[in-house]
């Protein structure tokens, strides 16, 4: 069976835009944090992720490539190959987002690509109503700044099923509007977030698992190459649906599979907080060993 080219894990769960960086949350009241604190909840359990694989980690363009620098040398020296979400607490303006993509896609030459934006068809991570047209601006401004040997790919879109204005557009609708904007033909790759079985707790996310979030997906973009970046499995037993959700995304022609996430969250009060390949307190569950025979 033909293997795919990244396997990996989500270094932690990535924190919805609320203003500067800083502001508070609408829903808990707590700061904002960094990707330094983010990362360091990450770090201590590197030893559980095999030399190879894929981390997926938000760097966020406000913040220093100090930062970002130590988090990718950590990464590499490791051998672990780094996948960066280029994110941020709040959409840049188009100058400063434009300096930003050019340095960090030269600055990581290792990395195995560079994913812009996450779920941009949900208000609380595009820091506003979803907009198709403002999201082609955003792409398309990190296509021009990016390294010529960057490979850029468009944001994995929540698979909901569902729309409401101001707030969320249905995953294949937004999608579709990319295509007719020519956001998808710029990109080097579509990102898609698969969350099988999810659909029995929460009836407005997409069921059905990755080679029918595809198919469906392709349908729109046509062979445009499949990148998984975010899979977290709700059916049975995790290990199982973690075997069957790859071989499902190899049969599909998906160029990644990145399981959402490494470690569990015990504040998140989500479905998928509890989808880690570690518990909380660093133990590793059957699927971390999955996942290092995929």
């Amino acid at each position: 069976m033909r293997r795919l080219i990244a396997v990996g894990a989500t270094c932690i769960a990535l924190l919805a835009p609320a203003g500067e960086s800083g502001a508070r949350t609408e829903t808990s009241g707590a700061p904002l944090v960094g990707i330094t604190e983010i990362w360091s909840r990450a770090e201590p359990h590197l030893d559980h992720v095999s030399r190879g694989q894929v981390m997926r980690v938000p760097l966020y363009w406000h913040q220093p490539l100090d930062e970002s620098d130590h988090i990718y040398r950590t990464m590499t020296s490791r051998g672990i190959r780094p996948m960066f979400v280029l994110y941020g607490h709040e959409r840049p303006p188009r100058r400063a987002w434009a300096n930003w993509v050019g340095a960090v896609t030269r600055r990581y030459p290792a990395t195995v690509a560079f994913e812009v934006w996450n779920e941009p068809n949900l208000a609380r991570f595009w820091d506003g109503p979803p907009s198709p047209r403002a999201y082609h601006k955003l792409f398309a401004t990190a296509v021009r700044a990016a390294a010529p040997s960057a490979t850029l790919i468009t944001a994995g879109l929540a698979p909901s099923e569902g729309s409401q204005r101001h707030h969320m557009r249905r995953w294949r609708t937004y999608l579709r509007a990319l295509s007719r904007l020519g956001t998808t033909d710029l990109a080097d790759g579509i990102g898609y977030h698969a969350y099988p079985g999810l659909s029995h707790i929460q009836p407005k996310i997409s069921p059905g698992g990755p080679h029918r979030l595809l198919r469906k997906g392709r349908r729109i973009v046509g062979d445009a190459p499949a990148w998984i970046t975010e899979l977290a499995t709700f059916w049975g037993k995790r290990a199982t649906a973690l075997r069957r959700s790859h071989r499902q995304a190899t049969q599909a022609g998906a160029q990644a599979m990145i399981v959402y996430r490494l470690i569990d969250d015990p504040n998140d009060s989500q479905p998928w907080s509890g989808t880690g390949l570690l518990r909380a307190n660093g133990r590793p569950k059957r699927e971390l060993a999955t996942l290092g025979r995929l």
